[in-house]
This record gives structure tokens, C-alpha cells and sequence, in this order.
């Protein structure tokens, strides 16, 4: 799922491509944060990235030069 979020899908569009309702994506986005001790999304995209669970190289990074 963290894939998805740094790919800029909407909660619709995730729970699409997972088969899950948007309910149930906003809960699980709202449960890694709290797993993860991090209080936004931007916070879960960094955890992700020094965990290396994404890729920096991954779509969009012409935008954080």
C-alpha cells in the first residue's frame, strides 16, 4: 500500500486495486501511522523510504530534486 501512496493514487483508486473498500483503506493507511509512530502521510512515505520498503527511484522523484 505504501507503494501506492508515493504512486499519488487516491484512497478510491488503492481500494480499487486492492479489492477493499475505501473505509477499510483509510483504516489501514491510519493504522501504519500509528505502527509507525509517524504522524502524516508524508511520515509514512519517509519511513518507507530509510526502510527502503519504496524506492526512491520509484514514479515521481523529478520532483524532489
Amino acid at each position: 500500500m505504501l507503494q501506492l501512496i508515493w504512486e499519488e493514487k487516491s484512497n478510491k483508486e488503492i481500494a480499487d486495486e486492492l479489492f477493499l473498500g475505501v473505509r477499510s483503506v483509510e483504516k489501514i493507511r491510519q493504522d501504519m501511522k500509528e505502527k509507525m509512530g509517524v504522524k502524516s502521510t508524508v511520515g509514512l512515505l519517509k519511513y518507507a523510504i530509510n526502510q527502503r520498503i519504496i524506492g526512491v527511484n520509484s514514479k515521481r522523484t523529478d520532483l524532489i530534486r
